[in-house]
């Protein structure tokens, strides 16, 4: 597979119908672009961001405690109770 820089991309995908190019003439990649090749076979690019993001979901999903951790939070925010950081601490935090 060829190794395209980010220039060779966008020009690209500047040619293709289904580009998003913002005014500024860059590829737009907030969403995915599937290339088909021509032996059928595909793959996606995606940002950085959006990748990254993902991997992040990914990792939550997959672990049971933090999806526990999670839920007895959303629980105890419901019923309004839980912790209640104090004045100073909220100026602190909202001071940033």
């Amino acid at each position: 597979m060829a190794n395209l820089s980010p220039a060779k991309l966008s020009a690209f995908f500047q040619q293709s119908p289904l580009a998003e190019v913002t005014a500024n003439g860059e590829l737009d990649l907030n969403r995915p672009f599937e290339i088909t090749e021509q032996d059928g076979s595909a793959f996606v690019v995606v940002s950085a961001e959006d990748w990254e993001q993902q991997q992040e979901t990914l990792f939550i999903l997959q672990n049971s405690h933090l999806l526990e951790q999670i839920s007895r939070s959303m629980a105890t925010h419901e019923q309004h109770q839980g912790y209640q950081p104090s004045q100073e601490e909220l100026d602190e935090i909202l001071s940033v």
